[in-house]
């Protein structure tokens, strides 16, 4: 039996308290969630500032990660799964992940005043559906200002092979713009084109997700703040039907849906 810890293994510097947290079993596969905290950055321009602060009693930067452990016997797919998401966490944290607690001592160096600084990094299942398993792997960063800054990415995997999927191998690329008028109406019924950053956008034009993740309830397009609209909508998410899609779908991702029975316990993270 395999067991790879993704990520985790690349903090520095780090006090590591492990809690137990999301488990899942799927496909053979166990994955546990476990949480690995925290990082308490310091630095003399820090403490420094704590002079002209009285009400800061320490300036402490924490860095908490979210992350997987996955067991089974399949050594080959738990592999590309560690190789995928390791990769992804890096691509878009990258900083954290080399070496978190210099990022936390610069940050908190460059403010005028002393203050909390906080990094998250949270790696989870999201759903599954036949051999597909969607994972996300979500960052956010306070140090300071109205409102904390996060990003989320939705990988879905198959585990027959471990590829990573792109939406065109679900939408049929011919389809294209016929399933951008679909996004369109959506996001018109749900949000309001007044919603939009850009509210002139032509349907055949709109912005596909370059995240999504897929369930027994169907396929989510995830969109991250300021991808699509302001900060006060949040992430938009739109959740689209089989039924809604089927007229867009590869002829692969349609005999998967055509042979699912609604036995699978589904997983969903809120």
């Amino acid at each position: 039996m395999l067991i790879i810890f993704l990520a985790a293994a690349t903090l520095a510097n780090a006090q590591t308290e492990i809690s137990q947290l999301q488990t899942i079993q799927f496909q053979g596969l166990t994955f546990k969630q476990k949480i690995y905290g925290h990082i308490n950055c310091d630095s003399a321009n820090a403490r420094k500032k704590l002079k002209e602060v009285e009400y800061w009693d320490t300036v402490c930067t924490e860095v908490n990660f979210l992350d997987l452990e996955i067991y089974g016997d399949d050594t080959p797919i738990i592999q590309k799964l560690n190789d995928l998401l390791h990769a992804d966490a890096l691509k878009y944290n990258e900083i954290v992940y080399k070496n978190g607690a210099d990022y936390c001592r610069e940050i908190a160096d460059s403010q005028s005043k002393s203050g909390f600084v906080t990094l998250y990094t949270d790696i989870s299942v999201l759903d599954t559906f036949q051999s597909l398993i969607s994972f996300n792997i979500g960052f956010s960063e306070f140090s300071g200002g109205a409102h904390p800054n996060y990003y989320s990415v939705s990988t879905v995997v198959d585990l027959n092979d471990g590829r990573s999927l792109r939406i065109f191998d679900v939408i049929d690329k011919k389809m294209e713009k016929n399933f951008r008028k679909l996004l369109y109406v959506k996001f018109k019924k749900l949000y309001g084109l007044d919603a939009l950053l850009d509210s002139e956008v032509k349907p055949e034009e709109f912005p596909i997700a370059e995240f999504f993740q897929i369930g027994a309830r169907g396929l989510s397009m995830n969109y991250n703040a300021y991808e699509i609209t302001p900060y006060v909508y949040g992430s938009p998410e739109m959740e689209l039907s089989f039924d809604e899609i089927k007229p867009y779908m590869t002829v692969w991702f349609k005999s998967k849906v055509n042979q699912y029975k609604p036995t699978q316990k589904r997983i969903i993270r809120h």
